[in-house]
């Protein structure tokens, strides 16, 4: 699984208040639940996991604790497990 590489290219530059921030915080939660979903799927697998590959799930604490959390400028969105 290669890493999110995104480019944006404007016709015309922006300015700090040309951004809709309650717009950017929605769509940046939304991009978290989205990776958050992706990173319980991978640390789903029901087996005993053997080194170099992520953990088997046991009990699945490690795939509750796996949340988001949009920053509050909302222009960043963290990844992170409360284990």
């Amino acid at each position: 699984m290669q890493p999110l590489n995104l480019r944006i290219r404007f016709d015309e530059l922006l300015s700090f208040s040309d951004i809709d921030g309650k717009e950017l915080k929605k769509t940046q939660r939304k991009v978290g639940r989205e990776v958050q979903k992706i990173a319980r799927k991978l640390v789903s697998k029901r087996a005993v996991s053997k080194p170099g590959e992520l953990p088997g799930m046991n009990t699945g604490k490690l795939r509750k604790a796996i949340s988001y959390r949009p920053s509050r400028s909302g222009f960043s969105v963290g990844i992170s497990s409360r284990a």
